[in-house]
């Protein structure tokens, strides 16, 4: 079933897209293209959203959505002016507090209109809307080990009104949303071009403008996720104030790191890093037999000088910072530093944008 006309989670695939991520700061989106099995970027940017316009748009579990979708939708247009794509076909993501995903057993010889009425029964039980405003997707994954006449099948729910939001504000910015994603799932297909030969548990770490969100995966599958309310605009805000300047400095300022050393910085960071171990802590107590190797930071914070190292110190394990653009073929036109600035960015929107790719 699709999220809203035109937007499907799981199935059916149009021939080519374009990953946008529409955050509450800015729109980022990717093109890519695949030759002779190698990734190469086609076009991608950032464009700022007017302030407030897309408060945390995937974030909160109370259903946070768009408060201005032609405000974002006018970011969009430009940012599409700009980049010129190859294709108005897009896939955007909603966030994992703002959906519900479950894998469950059906029986397998069920239809997709049977699973898709069983699905729509349970979901009533676990989301706090009523059935006609929820939106469910699903998608079935495997037999089941235990027994071969049912199956593993994956799905999503989200609010209707959060669906359709993302889908008005991206037509108004002259796209077609084509494919509604969950953010965890587009960020671990994202982590597929860090480990291509995945072998370990690994955490990813994303930190947005209001909330840092932690994915836990176990050979590539997403099976943890958490989402703490805390995130850069803290560090904006205290550097505006703290230095008496506009937010368009404060996010150059941001993106530089200067001065490290400056008291705001540090304070922020060890306040990230005491949540980012609290976060992989809660998920050891849940999962007591969990595991994680190795950790990822991705999100426009995690550029910010030496936070990698000192993380790496206060969570006592290999810390790297994400970069979606290290296995792919880069234009000569592309602009280097600014891409190294941003990639961990352009995570979520390299994670949509392979969506293009899937069988």
């Amino acid at each position: 079933m699709a999220l809203s006309e035109g937007l499907l989670v799981f199935r059916s695939k149009p021939d080519s897209l374009v990953g946008l991520d529409i955050g509450s700061t800015s729109v980022k989106l990717m093109e890519l293209s695949k030759r002779d099995g190698r990734l190469t970027l086609e076009s991608c940017g950032i464009e700022p959203v007017p302030p407030r316009a897309a408060p945390e748009t995937h974030a909160r579990a109370s259903g946070t959505h768009i408060s201005d979708a032609e405000g974002v939708g006018e970011a969009i247009k430009r940012l599409a002016r700009r980049t010129r794509p190859g294709t108005r076909r897009a896939a955007v993501a909603i966030g994992g507090t703002a959906s519900f995903t479950k894998v469950i057993e059906m029986d397998a010889s069920l239809s997709d209109e049977e699973m898709e009425s069983e699905i729509a029964l349970q979901t009533a039980d676990h989301l706090p809307y009523p059935a006609e405003a929820v939106a469910i997707d699903f998608e079935v994954l495997h037999l089941s080990e235990r027994d071969p006449t049912r199956v593993e099948v994956l799905f999503a729910a989200c609010r209707r009104e959060d669906a359709e939001l993302l889908e008005d504000a991206v037509q108004l910015g002259g796209l077609r949303a084509r494919v509604l994603d969950i953010e965890a799932f587009a960020m671990a297909r994202a982590f597929e071009l860090l480990q291509p030969d995945f072998g370990s548990d690994a955490a990813i770490f994303d930190i947005g403008a209001t909330s840092t969100t932690l994915s836990v995966l176990h050979r590539d599958k997403v099976v943890h996720t958490r989402e703490q309310a805390f995130g850069g605009r803290t560090l904006a805000e205290e550097i505006q104030r703290h230095r008496g300047i506009s937010a368009a400095e404060s996010a150059r300022a941001m993106s530089r790191g200067e001065p490290a050393n400056e008291p705001v910085f540090s304070q922020f960071r060890d306040k990230l890093l005491d949540q980012m171990a609290r976060s992989l802590q809660f998920f050891y107590s849940a999962n007591p037999s969990g595991c994680v190797d190795q950790v990822y930071l991705a999100g426009g914070v995690a550029a910010m000088p030496e936070l990698a190292g000192h993380a790496a110190r206060v969570l006592g394990m290999p810390v790297a910072v994400a970069d979606p653009f290290a296995g792919m073929t880069v234009p000569d036109t592309a602009d280097a530093p600014d891409l190294a600035v941003n990639a961990p960015a352009f995570m979520l929107a390299c994670g949509l944008a392979l969506r293009a790719f899937e069988p």
